[in-house]
Protein backbone atom coordinates (compact mmCIF):
# COMPACT_ATOMS: atom_id res chain seq x y z
CA UNK A 1 0.00 0.00 0.00
CA UNK A 2 1.06 3.62 -0.52
CA UNK A 3 1.88 5.29 2.79
CA UNK A 4 -0.34 8.34 2.06
CA UNK A 5 -2.11 9.69 -1.06
CA UNK A 6 0.23 12.67 -1.34
CA UNK A 7 3.42 10.65 -0.70
CA UNK A 8 4.31 9.87 -4.37
CA UNK A 9 3.94 13.55 -5.28
CA UNK A 10 6.29 14.71 -2.53
CA UNK A 11 8.72 11.89 -3.32
CA UNK A 12 8.77 12.87 -6.99
CA UNK A 13 9.37 16.53 -6.11
CA UNK A 14 12.19 15.46 -3.78
CA UNK A 15 13.93 13.35 -6.43
CA UNK A 16 13.53 15.93 -9.21
CA UNK A 17 14.70 18.87 -7.10
CA UNK A 18 17.69 16.98 -5.66
CA UNK A 19 18.59 15.92 -9.21
CA UNK A 20 18.67 19.59 -10.23
CA UNK A 21 20.74 20.54 -7.19
CA UNK A 22 23.28 17.73 -7.44
CA UNK A 23 23.25 16.95 -11.16
CA UNK A 24 23.78 20.45 -12.52
CA UNK A 25 26.63 21.02 -10.08
CA UNK A 26 28.31 17.77 -11.18
CA UNK A 27 27.96 18.70 -14.85
CA UNK A 28 29.41 22.18 -14.33
CA UNK A 29 32.38 20.92 -12.31
CA UNK A 30 33.29 17.71 -14.13
CA UNK A 31 31.69 17.55 -17.59
CA UNK A 32 30.96 20.97 -19.12
CA UNK A 33 32.11 24.14 -17.27
CA UNK A 34 30.47 26.37 -19.89
CA UNK A 35 27.00 25.68 -18.48
CA UNK A 36 27.95 27.47 -15.24
CA UNK A 37 26.42 30.74 -16.41
CA UNK A 38 23.51 29.15 -18.33
CA UNK A 39 21.99 26.56 -15.99
CA UNK A 40 22.35 28.34 -12.64
CA UNK A 41 18.58 28.88 -12.57
CA UNK A 42 18.12 25.09 -12.29
CA UNK A 43 20.03 25.04 -8.99
CA UNK A 44 17.84 27.79 -7.56
CA UNK A 45 14.58 26.22 -8.70
CA UNK A 46 15.73 22.87 -7.32
CA UNK A 47 16.57 24.40 -3.93
CA UNK A 48 13.22 26.18 -3.63
CA UNK A 49 11.23 23.07 -4.60
CA UNK A 50 13.25 20.78 -2.33
CA UNK A 51 13.06 23.00 0.76
CA UNK A 52 9.37 23.82 0.30
CA UNK A 53 8.20 20.28 -0.52
CA UNK A 54 10.28 18.72 2.29
CA UNK A 55 8.87 21.06 4.94
CA UNK A 56 5.27 20.70 3.69
CA UNK A 57 5.65 16.90 3.50
CA UNK A 58 6.95 16.89 7.07
CA UNK A 59 3.86 18.86 8.09
CA UNK A 60 1.60 16.19 6.60
CA UNK A 61 3.59 13.47 8.37
CA UNK A 62 3.42 15.30 11.70
CA UNK A 63 -0.32 15.83 11.26
CA UNK A 64 -0.87 12.12 10.60
CA UNK A 65 1.26 11.23 13.62
CA UNK A 66 -0.22 13.74 16.06
CA UNK A 67 -3.74 14.03 14.60
CA UNK A 68 -3.42 17.81 14.86
CA UNK A 69 -0.80 20.40 13.94
CA UNK A 70 0.25 23.84 15.05
CA UNK A 71 3.57 25.73 14.96
CA UNK A 72 4.67 24.37 18.34
CA UNK A 73 3.91 20.73 17.48
CA UNK A 74 5.47 21.15 14.04
CA UNK A 75 8.67 22.54 15.58
CA UNK A 76 8.79 19.76 18.15
CA UNK A 77 8.34 17.10 15.47
CA UNK A 78 10.98 18.75 13.27
CA UNK A 79 13.61 18.85 16.00
CA UNK A 80 12.81 15.70 17.99
CA UNK A 81 11.82 13.07 15.43
CA UNK A 82 14.33 11.16 13.34
CA UNK A 83 12.46 12.14 10.17
CA UNK A 84 12.47 15.81 11.11
CA UNK A 85 16.18 15.81 11.93
CA UNK A 86 17.06 14.39 8.53
CA UNK A 87 14.80 16.96 6.88
CA UNK A 88 16.86 19.66 8.63
CA UNK A 89 20.04 18.09 7.21
CA UNK A 90 18.37 18.12 3.78
CA UNK A 91 17.42 21.79 4.03
CA UNK A 92 20.92 22.84 5.16
CA UNK A 93 22.50 20.81 2.33
CA UNK A 94 20.18 22.45 -0.20
CA UNK A 95 21.09 25.92 1.08
CA UNK A 96 24.82 25.12 0.77
CA UNK A 97 24.38 23.82 -2.78
CA UNK A 98 22.33 26.91 -3.63
CA UNK A 99 25.08 29.12 -2.21
CA UNK A 100 27.75 27.30 -4.20
CA UNK A 101 25.57 27.46 -7.31
CA UNK A 102 27.48 26.06 -10.30
CA UNK A 103 30.79 27.89 -10.09
CA UNK A 104 33.18 28.93 -7.29
CA UNK A 105 31.87 31.76 -5.16
CA UNK A 106 33.77 35.04 -5.01
CA UNK A 107 34.43 34.35 -1.33
CA UNK A 108 36.16 31.08 -2.24
CA UNK A 109 38.19 32.65 -5.04
CA UNK A 110 40.17 34.58 -2.45
CA UNK A 111 41.48 31.30 -1.03
CA UNK A 112 44.30 29.16 -2.44
CA UNK A 113 43.06 26.07 -4.33
CA UNK A 114 39.61 27.64 -4.67
CA UNK A 115 38.45 25.09 -7.24
CA UNK A 116 39.41 22.14 -5.05
CA UNK A 117 37.66 23.69 -2.05
CA UNK A 118 34.58 24.32 -4.18
CA UNK A 119 34.52 20.72 -5.45
CA UNK A 120 35.04 19.41 -1.92
CA UNK A 121 32.21 21.48 -0.47
CA UNK A 122 29.91 20.53 -3.33
CA UNK A 123 30.74 16.84 -2.86
CA UNK A 124 30.12 16.93 0.91
CA UNK A 125 26.84 18.83 0.54
CA UNK A 126 25.70 16.44 -2.22
CA UNK A 127 26.50 13.38 -0.10
CA UNK A 128 24.69 14.90 2.90
CA UNK A 129 21.65 15.63 0.73
CA UNK A 130 21.66 12.12 -0.73
CA UNK A 131 22.05 10.59 2.73
CA UNK A 132 19.14 12.66 4.05
CA UNK A 133 16.99 11.10 1.32
CA UNK A 134 18.24 7.54 1.89
CA UNK A 135 17.71 7.79 5.65
CA UNK A 136 14.01 8.55 5.15
CA UNK A 137 13.39 5.56 2.85
CA UNK A 138 12.60 1.92 3.57
CA UNK A 139 16.36 1.24 3.65
CA UNK A 140 16.93 3.99 6.19
CA UNK A 141 14.23 2.57 8.45
CA UNK A 142 16.24 -0.66 8.70
CA UNK A 143 19.14 1.18 10.41
CA UNK A 144 21.55 -1.19 8.63
CA UNK A 145 24.65 0.21 6.95
CA UNK A 146 24.66 -1.93 3.80
CA UNK A 147 21.05 -1.24 2.69
CA UNK A 148 21.51 2.49 3.36
CA UNK A 149 24.80 2.55 1.44
CA UNK A 150 23.19 0.61 -1.42
CA UNK A 151 20.28 3.07 -1.57
CA UNK A 152 22.72 6.02 -1.61
CA UNK A 153 24.79 4.48 -4.42
CA UNK A 154 21.61 3.72 -6.36
CA UNK A 155 20.54 7.34 -6.02
CA UNK A 156 23.85 8.82 -7.17
CA UNK A 157 24.24 6.37 -10.04
CA UNK A 158 20.80 7.40 -11.31
CA UNK A 159 21.65 11.11 -10.96
CA UNK A 160 24.96 10.71 -12.82
CA UNK A 161 23.29 8.90 -15.70
CA UNK A 162 20.41 11.36 -16.02
CA UNK A 163 22.73 14.38 -15.70
CA UNK A 164 25.04 13.17 -18.46
CA UNK A 165 22.21 12.32 -20.83
CA UNK A 166 20.51 15.67 -20.09
CA UNK A 167 23.71 17.50 -21.02
CA UNK A 168 23.94 15.69 -24.35
CA UNK A 169 20.23 16.10 -25.09
CA UNK A 170 19.86 19.81 -24.21
CA UNK A 171 23.21 21.60 -24.54
CA UNK A 172 24.18 23.04 -27.94
CA UNK A 173 27.44 21.41 -28.96
CA UNK A 174 29.38 21.63 -32.15
CA UNK A 175 29.49 18.15 -33.70
CA UNK A 176 33.18 17.73 -32.83
CA UNK A 177 32.81 18.80 -29.19
CA UNK A 178 29.56 16.87 -28.84
CA UNK A 179 31.14 13.62 -30.00
CA UNK A 180 34.00 14.01 -27.51
CA UNK A 181 31.52 14.65 -24.68
CA UNK A 182 29.40 11.73 -25.82
CA UNK A 183 32.39 9.38 -25.44
CA UNK A 184 33.02 10.59 -21.90
CA UNK A 185 29.36 10.49 -20.87
CA UNK A 186 28.95 7.05 -22.45
CA UNK A 187 31.67 5.71 -20.14
CA UNK A 188 30.08 7.40 -17.10
CA UNK A 189 26.67 5.99 -18.07
CA UNK A 190 28.11 2.46 -18.39
CA UNK A 191 29.44 2.59 -14.82
CA UNK A 192 26.13 4.09 -13.66
CA UNK A 193 24.18 1.25 -15.27
CA UNK A 194 26.40 -1.32 -13.54
CA UNK A 195 25.95 0.39 -10.14
CA UNK A 196 22.18 0.80 -10.66
CA UNK A 197 21.75 -2.83 -11.62
CA UNK A 198 23.80 -4.23 -8.73
CA UNK A 199 22.25 -2.02 -6.05
CA UNK A 200 18.78 -2.46 -7.52
CA UNK A 201 19.06 -6.26 -7.44
CA UNK A 202 20.37 -6.11 -3.86
CA UNK A 203 17.54 -3.83 -2.68
CA UNK A 204 14.93 -5.99 -4.42
CA UNK A 205 16.23 -9.19 -2.82
CA UNK A 206 16.02 -7.56 0.61
CA UNK A 207 12.38 -6.55 0.19
CA UNK A 208 11.05 -9.34 -2.05
CA UNK A 209 12.12 -12.78 -0.87
CA UNK A 210 9.91 -14.63 -3.39
CA UNK A 211 9.39 -14.00 -7.15
CA UNK A 212 5.64 -14.42 -6.58
CA UNK A 213 5.62 -11.14 -4.63
CA UNK A 214 6.29 -9.28 -7.90
CA UNK A 215 2.69 -9.91 -8.91
CA UNK A 216 0.99 -10.56 -5.56
CA UNK A 217 1.84 -7.25 -3.84
CA UNK A 218 1.47 -3.59 -4.75
CA UNK A 219 5.17 -3.04 -4.06
CA UNK A 220 6.09 -5.90 -6.39
CA UNK A 221 3.77 -4.66 -9.14
CA UNK A 222 5.25 -1.15 -8.91
CA UNK A 223 8.76 -2.62 -9.04
CA UNK A 224 7.77 -4.65 -12.12
CA UNK A 225 6.68 -1.45 -13.89
CA UNK A 226 9.95 0.22 -12.95
CA UNK A 227 11.93 -2.78 -14.27
CA UNK A 228 10.01 -2.65 -17.56
CA UNK A 229 10.79 1.05 -17.98
CA UNK A 230 14.41 0.43 -16.98
CA UNK A 231 14.68 -2.26 -19.67
CA UNK A 232 13.38 0.22 -22.26
CA UNK A 233 15.98 2.77 -21.19
CA UNK A 234 18.73 0.16 -21.41
CA UNK A 235 17.60 -0.63 -24.95
CA UNK A 236 17.86 3.01 -26.04
CA UNK A 237 21.15 3.43 -24.18
CA UNK A 238 22.59 0.37 -25.91
CA UNK A 239 21.46 1.72 -29.29
CA UNK A 240 23.08 5.09 -28.58
CA UNK A 241 26.34 3.48 -27.50
CA UNK A 242 26.69 0.63 -29.98
CA UNK A 243 24.92 2.04 -33.04
CA UNK A 244 25.16 5.83 -32.95
CA UNK A 245 28.67 6.20 -31.53
CA UNK A 246 30.36 4.21 -34.36
CA UNK A 247 28.25 6.15 -36.87
CA UNK A 248 29.41 9.47 -35.41
CA UNK A 249 33.03 8.43 -35.81
CA UNK A 250 32.41 8.23 -39.57
CA UNK A 251 29.88 11.04 -40.08
CA UNK A 252 29.90 13.96 -37.66
CA UNK A 253 26.85 15.50 -39.34
CA UNK A 254 24.72 12.78 -37.72
CA UNK A 255 25.20 14.38 -34.30
CA UNK A 256 21.83 16.18 -34.52
CA UNK A 257 20.06 12.86 -34.96
CA UNK A 258 22.09 11.41 -32.12
CA UNK A 259 20.91 14.25 -29.87
CA UNK A 260 17.31 13.46 -30.80
CA UNK A 261 17.89 9.85 -29.73
CA UNK A 262 19.35 11.00 -26.40
CA UNK A 263 16.21 13.08 -25.79
CA UNK A 264 14.14 9.91 -26.00
CA UNK A 265 16.54 8.25 -23.56
CA UNK A 266 16.21 11.26 -21.24
CA UNK A 267 12.41 11.12 -21.36
CA UNK A 268 12.46 7.42 -20.48
CA UNK A 269 14.89 8.06 -17.63
CA UNK A 270 12.44 10.62 -16.25
CA UNK A 271 9.67 7.99 -16.27
CA UNK A 272 11.99 5.65 -14.35
CA UNK A 273 12.55 8.47 -11.84
CA UNK A 274 8.78 8.86 -11.38
CA UNK A 275 8.40 5.09 -10.97
CA UNK A 276 11.14 5.24 -8.33
CA UNK A 277 9.16 7.93 -6.49
CA UNK A 278 6.05 5.74 -6.48
CA UNK A 279 8.04 2.70 -5.38
CA UNK A 280 9.62 4.65 -2.53
CA UNK A 281 6.14 5.65 -1.34
CA UNK A 282 4.81 2.08 -1.35
CA UNK A 283 5.17 -0.14 1.69
CA UNK A 284 7.13 -3.36 0.99
CA UNK A 285 5.48 -6.67 1.92
CA UNK A 286 5.66 -7.86 5.51
CA UNK A 287 8.41 -10.12 6.77
CA UNK A 288 8.22 -12.98 9.22
CA UNK A 289 7.69 -10.95 12.38
CA UNK A 290 5.52 -11.42 15.45
CA UNK A 291 3.90 -9.44 18.22
CA UNK A 292 5.63 -9.39 21.59
CA UNK A 293 2.17 -9.57 23.18
CA UNK A 294 -1.20 -10.08 21.46
CA UNK A 295 -3.48 -7.05 21.29
CA UNK A 296 -6.99 -7.34 22.65
CA UNK A 297 -8.85 -4.16 23.58
CA UNK A 298 -12.53 -3.54 24.27
CA UNK A 299 -13.20 -0.04 25.54
CA UNK A 300 -16.11 2.40 25.43
CA UNK A 301 -15.76 6.16 25.07
CA UNK A 302 -18.79 8.42 24.75
CA UNK A 303 -21.09 6.75 22.23
CA UNK A 304 -18.38 4.57 20.70
CA UNK A 305 -17.26 1.04 21.54
CA UNK A 306 -13.78 0.00 20.33
CA UNK A 307 -12.98 -3.66 19.74
CA UNK A 308 -9.37 -4.15 18.62
CA UNK A 309 -7.39 -7.35 18.16
CA UNK A 310 -3.84 -8.02 16.98
CA UNK A 311 -2.40 -11.48 16.33
CA UNK A 312 0.55 -13.09 14.56
CA UNK A 313 -0.89 -15.38 11.85
CA UNK A 314 0.81 -18.59 10.78
CA UNK A 315 2.24 -16.95 7.63
CA UNK A 316 4.01 -14.29 9.70
CA UNK A 317 3.54 -10.57 9.95
CA UNK A 318 1.01 -8.79 12.12
CA UNK A 319 -2.72 -8.92 11.46
CA UNK A 320 -4.51 -6.05 13.14
CA UNK A 321 -8.29 -5.72 13.11
CA UNK A 322 -10.65 -3.40 14.89
CA UNK A 323 -14.24 -2.27 14.93
CA UNK A 324 -15.68 0.99 16.24
CA UNK A 325 -19.35 0.55 16.96
CA UNK A 326 -21.74 3.44 17.74
CA UNK A 327 -24.29 3.28 20.52
CA UNK A 328 -27.46 1.50 19.31
CA UNK A 329 -30.09 3.94 18.10
CA UNK A 330 -27.67 6.86 17.88
CA UNK A 331 -28.09 8.92 14.73
CA UNK A 332 -24.66 9.44 13.15
CA UNK A 333 -23.59 12.54 11.29
CA UNK A 334 -23.11 11.63 7.62
CA UNK A 335 -19.67 13.28 7.56
CA UNK A 336 -18.39 11.84 10.87
CA UNK A 337 -14.68 11.41 10.24
CA UNK A 338 -12.41 8.72 11.61
CA UNK A 339 -8.64 9.39 11.68
CA UNK A 340 -6.57 6.23 11.85
CA UNK A 341 -2.76 6.15 11.84
CA UNK A 342 -0.11 3.50 12.41
CA UNK A 343 2.95 5.26 13.82
CA UNK A 344 6.55 4.24 14.49
CA UNK A 345 7.67 7.12 16.76
CA UNK A 346 11.40 6.30 16.69
CA UNK A 347 11.60 6.66 12.92
CA UNK A 348 8.98 9.36 12.43
CA UNK A 349 7.01 6.95 10.22
CA UNK A 350 3.27 7.47 10.01
CA UNK A 351 0.99 5.33 7.86
CA UNK A 352 -2.48 6.74 7.45
CA UNK A 353 -5.13 4.05 7.03
CA UNK A 354 -8.52 4.01 5.34
CA UNK A 355 -11.10 2.08 7.38
CA UNK A 356 -14.39 0.94 5.90
CA UNK A 357 -17.63 2.46 7.19
CA UNK A 358 -20.62 0.18 7.03
CA UNK A 359 -24.27 1.20 6.64
CA UNK A 360 -24.96 0.75 10.37
CA UNK A 361 -22.19 3.23 11.24
CA UNK A 362 -19.66 0.58 12.28
CA UNK A 363 -16.07 1.17 11.18
CA UNK A 364 -13.97 -1.85 10.24
CA UNK A 365 -10.28 -2.11 9.43
CA UNK A 366 -7.70 -4.86 8.88
CA UNK A 367 -4.04 -4.57 7.95
CA UNK A 368 -0.75 -6.44 8.16
CA UNK A 369 2.62 -5.11 9.26
CA UNK A 370 6.01 -6.68 8.70
CA UNK A 371 8.43 -4.09 10.09
CA UNK A 372 9.79 -4.74 13.59
CA UNK A 373 9.83 -1.94 16.14
CA UNK A 374 7.72 0.04 18.61
CA UNK A 375 4.38 1.04 17.09
CA UNK A 376 1.30 2.98 18.12
CA UNK A 377 -2.21 2.80 16.72
CA UNK A 378 -3.91 6.21 17.00
CA UNK A 379 -7.66 6.39 16.50
CA UNK A 380 -9.61 9.63 16.66
CA UNK A 381 -13.29 10.22 15.98
CA UNK A 382 -15.58 13.01 17.24
CA UNK A 383 -16.14 12.29 20.91
CA UNK A 384 -13.45 9.62 21.35
CA UNK A 385 -9.70 9.04 21.01
CA UNK A 386 -7.65 5.86 21.56
CA UNK A 387 -3.91 5.22 21.60
CA UNK A 388 -2.81 1.58 21.52
CA UNK A 389 0.96 0.87 21.79
CA UNK A 390 2.41 -2.46 20.65
CA UNK A 391 5.77 -3.96 19.73
CA UNK A 392 6.70 -6.10 16.74
CA UNK A 393 9.89 -8.20 16.66
CA UNK A 394 11.55 -10.54 14.18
Amino acid sequence: MIHAPEAPVFKALLLISSLLLIGIGIIARHLEPRIATRWHWGIRIGAVILITSSLVDLGFTAWRALLEINPYLYGAYLTNSRHGQWVMVRVVSAVVLWWLSVKPRAELNRLPNANKIDIGLHSLASIALGLSISMTTHSGASNQVLPIFGDLMHLFAMYLWISGVALLAIHRFSPKDGIEKAKLISSVAAWSVAALTLTGVYQSLIKLWSPALLVETQYGATLSIKLFLYALVLGFAAMNRWYWMPQLEKRQNLFVRFQAATRIELALLCTVLLATATLGSTAPPERDVRLIQPIEVEEKQNIWLLKAKGITPAIGGLRLTFQIIPQPGYKLEPDARLDLNLIMPADGMSLRQNPTRKADGTYYFETRLGMPGQWKLLIKIPGAKWEIPFEVTD
